[in-house]
Parts: structure tokens; C-alpha cells; sequence
């Protein structure tokens, strides 16, 4: 994968305010952070804005696709702030598309009825 610092963004806020009750009502709960975190055996992370790059900011074997969207969560309040302080203080979720033709839906329709 390669970066790519030319390609535009856009940004969109998702829960801008970061309270307790946004918490509770949207969020991704992972383990894998006690890959990097190994006193943390779980952690909540809430949605808070998401973006696009166009082209992607990444590639795939060394070809940029159309668009990539980036969506930005952060920890929850219990491991941002307090006594299991992790060493992150975001997560990302990121999405990689190409623009087909309209035939390649037609096609894929036709092919899985």
C-alpha cells in the first residue's frame, strides 16, 4: 500500500459532541487492541466523522482506485481518560472503491439471479 498526499478529502462530523450517551447508542468494539495494548483486553470506539479521498489515499499493488473513505472512531471515555490509558487515541476503518461500468451490474445480475 502507498500513500498518497495529493489525492482531496472530504470531511463529514458523525458525533461531534463525544458524550457518554453517543457512546452508548453507536460503537465498534475490538479486541485487537491488546495487540498493541496488552493491558487492555477489549476496547469501545464510537464513530466520529468520516471522509473521502479521491483518488484513494491508498494502493493496490501499485494502482490508485477511485475512492477511499476513511471513517474516524475514537476511544471510549473509560480508556482516553482514567487508569487503562491506551496508546491510541483514534481508530480508522477504511473502505477502498472502483467505479465499474453500469454492464458489470447488469452482467453480475444476470450471472446470480
Amino acid at each position: 500500500m502507498k500513500f498518497n498526499e495529493q489525492g482531496d478529502a472530504f470531511y463529514y462530523t458523525l458525533n461531534a459532541n463525544q458524550t457518554e450517551e453517543a457512546e452508548k447508542e453507536s460503537y465498534l468494539e475490538t479486541n485487537t487492541i491488546s495487540l498493541f495494548d496488552p493491558h487492555i483486553d477489549k476496547a469501545k470506539l464510537f464513530g466520529m466523522q468520516y471522509h473521502f479521498h479521491s483518488p484513494s489515499e491508498h494502493s493496490v499493488d501499485g494502482e490508485l482506485l477511485d475512492l477511499e473513505m476513511h471513517i474516524v472512531h475514537g476511544l471510549s471515555s473509560e480508556i482516553s481518560s482514567g487508569k487503562t490509558l491506551s496508546q491510541f487515541s483514534n481508530g480508522v476503518l477504511g473502505f477502498l472503491f472502483k467505479v465499474m461500468p453500469d454492464s458489470y451490474f447488469t452482467q453480475m445480475s444476470q450471472n446470480n439471479p
